[in-house]
């Protein structure tokens, strides 16, 4: 963790479906200790169509977008936040946006929120936003965010809500697994290291051979 992280970045975190923000504080620590200006963006993750939480998530982007203490902003989602991320983007991308790392996300849906939905549908909005059926409203973003922006992906090697073909973006720019469920992903060290990598350098590959035995890693094809 030798590069200096450069002045003016910030980060923002964003916590997964029927979380709270404090999922996030061992990440957004460790970020914060390497020298990142990290915050965590709570929101209520059960009830909350997630097009209005793109919406005020867009809101708040665009406020730092027009800070000028702010030169750099990237963002870092755990599963229902990366899709809470994108629908954001997908009303408009602010100038200073530049890396997006999403964490075990559902970009082609989720097997257990269908079989959740059948039941709390209702009730819970964003079970049936978050399925797997082929016109749920995940399957119907674009993904136009990763051609203009370096996207990565950090699948969790053992994750039972979130199928590891489902993670994918076509257009992302690398994709990573790591040790961990789909949860327990967010306090691995190994995690934060990768978080880290990419959003200082656009890339997860590791500093050194040896260090490339703790995670496997790949980009996508053409990069």
């Amino acid at each position: 963790m030798s590069a200096a992280v450069p002045s003016g970045s910030y980060v923002v975190l964003l916590h997964g479906y029927a979380a709270h923000r404090l999922m996030m504080v061992p990440l957004c620590r460790r970020l914060q200790r390497w020298g990142w200006t990290s915050s965590i963006w709570g929101y209520p993750s059960v009830r909350s169509d997630i097009r209005d939480l793109g919406e005020r998530f867009s809101e708040l982007l665009c406020r730092m977008d027009e800070d000028p203490r702010v030169a750099a902003i990237h963002v870092v989602g755990h599963s229902m936040g990366g899709i809470v991320i994108r629908a954001a983007l997908s009303r408009g991308e602010p100038r200073k946006l530049h890396r997006i790392v999403m964490l075990a996300p559902p970009n082609r849906g989720s097997h257990a929120a269908r079989r959740l939905a059948r039941l709390f549908a209702s009730w819970s909005p964003p079970l049936s936003q978050l399925s797997d059926t082929p016109h749920s409203f995940v399957q119907q973003l674009t993904c136009d965010t990763c051609r203009t922006h370096e996207v990565g992906i950090i699948r969790a090697a053992w994750d039972w809500v979130v199928a590891p073909q489902c993670t994918e973006l076509p257009c992302a720019r690398q994709t990573i697994i790591l040790p961990g469920a789909h949860s327990s992903i967010l306090w691995q060290p190994s995690t934060a290291q990768a978080v880290h990598r990419f959003l200082l350098t656009g890339s997860f590959a590791q500093p050194s051979p040896a260090a490339d035995q703790q995670a496997t890693w790949g980009s996508r094809k053409g990069e």
